[in-house]
């Protein structure tokens, strides 16, 4: 059981994993693929929603980078730095996670578009005080500047964790490199009950690409859940299975 709020609304949303062959996908296939495949998603009855991302909430996504801000210094080794994801457009609807200032990435966030970016909260807030003032803000990263046009909400690593850190969500169709996505698409009908129609979909665009890990988004949120429980439940029971070999070697 989720006892918290999540940041995020697992349930409704059904999710499964894609990868694209390097050996037939080159970087303008892919940006194709996913957007074919969203439109044929979302097209679906009962569909309200769908996006593809890097990375799922809850599931120990870990990569980082720094960055610059235009027009501000900082001292070496005190740059700015985040959690970066790459999504495409809808991510914030298909996730259920919340719009705090701006817009979300959508269709218009293409190859040759101005570049964007989205920021969670708080990133917006360490480096700028508050989501509004990071709106339109330009920064730095792997060798482009990019406009902030939207933050979003704060989701957190893992459920246990208390804090989110700073992180960037890159429009796909923009910045990517070849890597596992998954399709999140959020729904009214019971997520089990579109596995068939999805698959159907995509099939249409690439009948040899698998579709993976399909389940409800609701089962990856409670297997994080359930996994810190069993993690502190072991940590006890071998705390307690201590003290008792020390009681016994005492009394020996």
């Amino acid at each position: 059981m989720i006892t918290k709020d999540p940041g995020f609304q697992p349930e409704g949303a059904f999710i499964a994993s894609i990868e694209l062959p390097t050996a037939t996908y080159n970087p303008d296939a892919s940006r194709e693929f996913f957007r074919r495949a969203a439109e044929r998603v979302r097209a679906l009855p009962q569909i309200k929603e769908a996006a593809f991302s890097s990375d799922l909430p809850w599931t120990g996504y870990d990569e980082n980078s720094g960055f610059d801000i235009v027009g501000r210094t900082f001292p070496d080794g005190e740059g700015p730095a985040v959690r970066y994801h790459f999504i495409t457009a809808g991510y914030a609807k298909a996730t259920g996670t919340p719009l705090v200032a701006g817009r979300d990435i959508g269709p218009e966030d293409v190859k040759d578009a101005p570049s964007v970016v989205l920021l969670n909260e708080s990133a917006a807030r360490q480096y700028w005080q508050a989501p509004q003032a990071a709106l339109g803000a330009r920064i730095n990263m792997w060798g482009r500047e990019r406009t902030v046009a939207g933050v979003i909400g704060d989701v957190t690593d893992m459920s246990w964790h208390d804090n989110a850190v700073p992180a960037l969500y890159w429009p796909q169709p923009q910045a990517w490199y070849p890597q596992r996505m998954f399709l999140i698409a959020r729904t009214d009908a019971h997520p089990a009950r579109l596995a068939g129609p999805i698959r159907k979909a995509l099939r249409e665009i690439d009948p040899e690409l698998p579709l993976a890990n399909v389940r409800p988004l609701e089962t990856v949120a409670a297997g994080a859940v359930a996994t810190r429980r069993l993690t502190r439940w072991l940590v006890a029971t071998f705390g307690v299975t201590s003290l008792l070999l020390a009681w016994l070697v005492s009394t020996a």
